[in-house]
């Protein structure tokens, strides 16, 4: 990504690539430690609002294993109880959250690590290949889910059965001008399955900038009947997509990730209303929280939504280290404490 550059140039310092040795087909057991963070606000340990969120606990992710790192997208499944992720280098990562009374992760536990398959059943290699950037999982009729995900070099989108398929290629057909929108490095990075809402059995697909466009960020509906509908959204502030999901009432949520000199590293998420954004032009949608680097962040690329036992919506973000000594892989939790909302619970799985 271009942020890990900015960083080496930004503070003089070289990055450090993890070992990219290939595994083999299958899950592989895989330690991960949690570090947990005192607060969201890096000076304000009491404070836990923070816009319309609620912050609930988080912590610093890290493993003796190479291959923890690049994290770019996130599912949760059990109600957030069990995380799903994928890193730039076409890998599924699951892991197990250990979560206290009041909600907040404190722990991992169970967890591992698979290399994703290329049509022809072999692990994905090349780096052009393997960029898997966005995931979002579609229920299916057996009760399992379908895990969809979008890769950024080569724009695509796949849909997998399970960690160890070949993928479904042919599914979501993009459309023929997506390279004059997306650059190389710019590409399919939010990708979001609208389980209930206007939208329902919808998939999204969002790119991190349009070269075409500053002032918007390109977007695509694949709808339940083969129709493709195209949208964008407002950009603004410098800030670029990573990642997306929906709320149990259908609206869309964006997570932004924003890193230059003037402005530093920032994070942002917005709520777009679902019945507005088929055909929208620069929909600007509402803040729900943003913070810079006073607050427990960095490259943030995945969100997870979910609903808890208790009936709490919950936003789960996860970092990008970049595989870089200079960065780290952060998890963060909040709970969506917005007035008046009245979400229907997704069951758990």
């Amino acid at each position: 990504m271009a942020l890990a550059l900015s960083l080496v140039l930004a503070v003089g310092a070289p990055a450090l690539a993890k070992d990219r040795r290939t595994l083999a087909p299958g899950r592989h057991d895989l330690q991960i430690r949690f570090e947990p963070l005192p607060s969201f606000k890096l000076r304000d340990h009491e404070r836990t609002r923070f816009g319309a969120l609620k912050w609930l606990g988080g912590g610093v992710l890290s493993s003796p294993n190479p291959h923890l790192g690049g994290l770019s997208g996130l599912e949760g499944l059990d109600g957030g109880r069990r995380m799903l992720a994928i890193s730039d280098n076409g890998l599924w990562f699951s892991f197990d959250l250990d979560i206290d009374a009041n909600g907040a992760p404190v722990g991992i536990g169970k967890a591992w690590v698979a290399p994703m398959l290329d049509r022809a059943g072999n692990p994905m290699i090349r780096k052009s290949e393997a960029d898997s950037e966005g995931l979002a999982l579609r229920p299916r009729a057996d009760g399992g889910d379908d895990y969809l995900v979008s890769f950024e070099g080569d724009p695509r989108i796949y849909a997998y059965r399970d960690e160890t398929a070949r993928p479904d290629t042919d599914e979501f057909p993009l459309p023929r001008d997506i390279r004059r929108h997306l650059g190389s490095n710019r590409g399919l990075e939010a990708l979001a399955y609208a389980a209930s809402g206007p939208l329902a059995g919808a998939t999204v697909a969002i790119g991190e900038l349009d070269k075409l466009r500053s002032d918007r960020l390109s977007g695509w509906l694949f709808r339940t009947d083969g129709k493709r509908v195209s949208f964008s959204l407002l950009a603004s502030d410098n800030y670029a997509a990573t990642d997306a999901a929906f709320l149990p009432g259908g609206d869309l949520l964006l997570l932004e990730r924003r890193f230059n000199l003037a402005q530093g590293v920032g994070m942002r998420i917005r709520r777009f209303p679902a019945a507005a954004l088929a055909g929208a032009d620069g929909l600007a949608g509402t803040v729900l929280v943003e913070a810079d680097l006073s607050y427990q962040i960095d490259n943030m690329e995945g969100l997870s939504v979910d609903v808890d036992e208790a009936g709490r919506v919950l936003l789960t973000v996860i970092s990008d280290d970049n595989r870089s000594i200079l960065q780290r892989t952060l998890l963060l939790r909040f709970e969506l404490v917005e007035r008046g909302q009245t979400p229907k619970a997704k069951p758990t799985r």
